[in-house]
């Protein structure tokens, strides 16, 4: 726990606009759901390694926009449900080819990777072939 530092990253991104380019996300949903009680114009995610017992009743329980899930807890019907809902789905770090593939194929809205120009080609190729 580090105290005040859901305010202090909400000022920070107040001050550098970066409001709708932002995306708080934590291991901590707690911190998730004081940042939304303190500013609820911003947005946050729910990072999770493991699927979610009643997703949709649990983002809304912490106030979150969207889930961010370890690509081996993703599944197809669970981000459909998600997305349905209203909520986004990203995932981290999907790193190889099978991973992106599979991820891709799940519909997430974002993938976190640490090869984001691996991913940028790969996705290019998988969007025009599809």
């Amino acid at each position: 726990r580090y105290p005040g530092i859901e305010e202090a990253v909400i000022r920070k991104v107040h001050e550098y606009e970066l409001g709708e380019k932002t995306l708080l996300s934590s291991f901590d949903h707690h911190a998730m759901k004081l940042a939304k009680e303190i500013d609820p114009s911003v947005k946050t995610g729910l990072l999770n390694r493991k699927k979610l017992e009643n997703p949709v009743e649990y983002v809304r329980k912490y106030g979150a926009d969207a889930v961010n899930y370890g690509y081996l807890a993703l599944t197809p019907s669970q981000t459909k449900e998600i997305q349905n809902a209203g909520y986004e789905v990203n995932t981290y770090t999907p790193n190889t080819l099978a991973s992106l593939s599979y991820c891709i194929m799940c519909g997430v809205n974002t993938l976190i990777t640490n090869y984001p120009d691996k991913a940028d080609k790969y996705v290019k190729k998988f969007v025009k072939k599809a």
